[in-house]
C-alpha cells in the first residue's frame, strides 16, 4: 500500500536511506518505503533540499577547470553533511573510496 502524506517519518527515513547508500535511485526507495515516485521526489527536493550533481556529465579541457568546479560544488554542501556522510564513507572504506570513484 502505498503512503501519501509526507511526514518527519518518512523524511527520516529516506534520508537514512540515502546517508546508507547516496547512489540510491528515486524509483528504489519509492519501493523499499512503500511511496509514490512523486512522493519520494518530494521529499528528497522541498524536504531534505537534495539536488542532482551538477558535475555529472559535464566534461573539462583543463584539471584546473575541474577543481574548481568540484571546489564550488562542496562548498554547496552544509558542514554537518559533508562530516557525517563523504568522510563516513572516506574512512569507513580504508581508503578505497576514491579509487571505485
Amino acid at each position: 500500500m502505498l503512503k501519501s502524506c509526507v511526514n518527519e517519518q518518512i523524511i527520516a527515513s529516506i534520508k537514512r536511506d540515502i546517508d546508507e547508500d547516496p547512489h540510491i535511485s528515486v524509483r528504489e526507495l519509492s519501493d523499499t518505503n512503500g511511496l509514490s515516485y512523486g512522493t519520494v521526489h518530494t521529499t528528497i527536493t522541498e524536504h531534505l533540499r537534495l539536488k542532482k550533481d551538477r558535475l555529472a556529465g559535464r566534461n573539462f579541457d583543463r584539471i584546473q577547470d575541474l577543481a574548481k568546479a568540484m571546489n564550488s560544488e562542496l562548498r554547496t554542501i552544509p558542514g554537518e553533511d559533508y562530516r557525517g556522510v563523504f568522510l563516513k564513507r572516506c574512512i569507513g572504506s580504508h581508503g578505497e573510496y576514491f579509487e571505485r570513484l
